[in-house]
């Protein structure tokens, strides 16, 4: 290909490239403060410099989330809660719904300091809760249902060991004597709702937390097993509804269906006739509205991503984020790395320096950091991130200082990113290695796998991400891979695999839809007439897309790199240009004849010494024009001589 070519598409992906980064910094200034839950939710956001002096020394209990914003079943659960904060927001002087976005980089030393140890995880505060206590584990359960009954546990668990004697009173009603109920009672207080129900129900608790609020009433729980006092109001079935007048009165109220809202409806119809002013909106659960928006859609965006389908292009900015961010914020959440984890960990930074393509600075600073650990018998993840930071610290710079991703970028911050991010980092592992060594008799084919495996089973933060992985490993990856070539190739299928279960569902970003990858406009020789694919040219593309020597280094700084280092190799693509029949390598420059590796600093000067030249040559053109239009007049004293 020739070199204006390279050029032209090597100043065309940079263009995009600047214009993206434009682009990213008013929904990274958005995302950074909310994450998935904005201020239309009642999902209280809370961070590393509110989380301490919202949720201890509180009157209230806290129920939060700690999650990450790129995790899949994060963004699954997220309109869950975002449910149940609307659904108990009357509740909120009992306890409060929060989230705290670990992906942060400010969060995250926060998260590892309260043991997050997967995503999303639960944890319930109690009242009053001193600070150094890291909350109780809660369970998600599979509904919003499921989370809201495990919620009323805790708080029925609160009131009996003494906490929370501010809130309604959720202990079920014992005594057989009605007269009780108005003892300490003020005298304003005209009616006692009986909500007679069986000892596991969750009925009673979630209508009192719903009305509390009602001033000049009371709404107690009686169980079952108060027979005296059920026999004696007349109730048989269960749950029934009774309200007492102070005056001893006495009136059943009929419910027709057995539900929260229903139990809700009725006593406040009641009240309503009774001319009770009731709280605005009280007991009305508030329905959820997505809380994230996309902020930008642009014409440069819509054609650099079809670009970069076209062209199958990795980009090393994704790469280095995504090692960056695996390095420095999810392997140190862990607080103590030991055993199992601890060797896959050295299995990870092993294949990281044989087959992770960097400089020579950032192989030299992988090669470091697997020599400190590899002698280890446990390891604080505090001081893993030390070792890191201290290394990058001498030998910098190590990574680019790129803070966006290009390849991997989602439509919304919270889609691709850094789980795109580590397929397209372990497609090029896998790769790599058997390009490189898949001829030695003594290959481990199943290196990289395994390495992978131990990594998404011990660090990758999606607990249910990480369990797909590990059942797809379990059923083929060890019987299935049996030479070099096969481990390339079960990656690729267990990567189609992933994508077809997550076609239409609610991590999918809209504007890059789940599809079976290459797609036949990007490799049409991988698929055979009927549709199927042929392994052997799906190899070829793979080999193509993910070889060191293919990988796009638009984006990464020169001042990141190594002086008097050879650079890596640069662009290399088989891609077919829209609307022509030409192919095209580019970038397979022959290094002792030219050497064309094309930096920012580069294009720029280039952009500028054309822009020059064009303007010089527009100068001459313009006095050659003026000088060929001017003749000078002839006189007759020319023509005779001087007299």
């Amino acid at each position: 290909m020739s070199i204006i070519i390279r050029f032209q598409l090597v100043l065309l992906l940079t263009y995009f490239v600047v214009s993206l980064k434009l682009e990213d910094k008013s929904y990274n200034d958005l995302a950074k403060s909310h994450g998935l839950y904005g201020s239309d939710t009642k999902v209280i956001v809370l961070n590393v410099t509110n989380f301490k002096k919202s949720v201890y020394g509180t009157s209230n209990a806290w129920l939060v989330e700690f999650y990450n914003s790129w995790c899949g079943a994060c963004q699954r659960f997220a309109p869950m809660w975002s449910n149940l904060a609307a659904d108990v927001h009357d509740w909120r002087d009992v306890i409060k719904i929060a989230a705290l976005d670990c992906a942060d980089d400010d969060n995250n030393p926060f998260c590892r300091e309260y043991e997050i140890m997967h995503y999303p995880s639960l944890r319930f505060f109690s009242a009053n809760s001193k600070v150094g206590i890291l909350g109780t584990e809660v369970e998600k359960g599979k509904t919003e249902e499921d989370i809201r009954h495990n919620l009323v546990h805790f708080l029925k668990k609160e009131q009996l060991e003494g906490r929370g004697s501010n809130w309604p009173n959720i202990i079920p009603y014992r005594s057989n004597d009605v007269l009780n109920l108005w003892k300490n009672v003020p005298e304003s207080t005209r009616f006692a709702f009986l909500i007679f129900e069986e000892k596991e129900s969750y009925l009673g608790t979630e209508v009192i937390l719903d009305l509390h609020s009602i001033k000049n009433i009371q709404i107690r729980r009686v169980i079952n097993e108060n027979e005296a006092l059920c026999k004696l109001m007349g109730v048989f079935t269960f749950p029934s509804l009774v309200v007492l007048e102070r005056s001893q009165n006495v009136f059943p109220l009929k419910v027709e269906e057995n539900s929260r809202v229903l139990f809700c409806k009725q006593i406040k119809s009641f009240l309503q006739e009774h001319k009770v002013l009731l709280p605005e909106n009280i007991g009305n659960p508030i329905a959820y509205s997505s809380s994230t928006k996309s902020i930008v859609s642009t014409k440069q965006r819509e054609h650099f991503e079809n670009a970069v389908e076209q062209f199958g292009l990795v980009f090393q900015v994704d790469l280095e984020n995504t090692i960056q961010y695996s390095l420095k914020s999810e392997i140190p959440v862990r607080k103590f790395i030991s055993g199992h984890p601890l060797e896959a960990l050295k299995k990870y930074l092993s294949v990281l320096v044989k087959y992770f393509p960097t400089y020579a600075r950032g192989r030299m600073f992988l090669e470091k950091l697997k020599f400190k650990v590899q002698d280890l018998s446990t390891l604080k993840g505090q001081i893993f991130l030390e070792i890191v930071e201290s290394l990058e610290a001498e030998m910098k710079p190590v990574f680019s200082n790129s803070d966006g991703w290009l390849g991997c970028k989602g439509s919304e911050k919270r889609y691709r990113g850094y789980p795109c991010g580590l397929w397209i980092t372990f497609h090029t592992l896998t790769t790599n290695a058997v390009i490189e060594n898949g001829n030695d008799p003594n290959f481990n084919s199943l290196e990289v796998l395994e390495a992978m495996l131990g990594y998404i089973t011990h660090f990758f933060g999606c607990q249910e991400c990480s369990r797909h992985f590990q059942e797809m490993a379990e059923k083929s990856m060890r019987q299935n891979v049996t030479s070099p070539e096969q481990s390339v190739l079960w990656l690729w299928s267990a990567h189609n695999m992933v994508n077809k279960r997550l076609v239409a569902d609610l991590t999918e970003d809209p504007q890059h839809p789940k599809v079976q990858f290459p797609t036949e406009k990007a490799c049409p020789a991988c698929r055979g007439p009927d549709g199927r694919w042929i392994t052997e040219q799906v190899l070829a593309y793979l080999k193509q897309m993910y070889s060191r020597h293919s990988i796009v280094h638009v984006g990464v700084m020169e001042n990141q790199r190594v002086e008097n280092v050879a650079k890596a190799d640069t662009l290399h693509v088989q891609a077919k240009l829209i609307g022509t029949g030409m192919n095209y390598k580019i970038g397979m420059v022959d290094k002792k004849r030219l050497g064309w590796n094309f930096n920012i600093f580069d294009i720029s000067l280039c952009v500028v010494l054309y822009a020059g030249s064009a303007v010089i040559l527009i100068l001459v053109f313009i006095k050659f024009i003026v000088r060929k239009r001017y003749r000078k007049k002839a006189y007759i004293h020319d023509l005779l001589g001087k007299v």
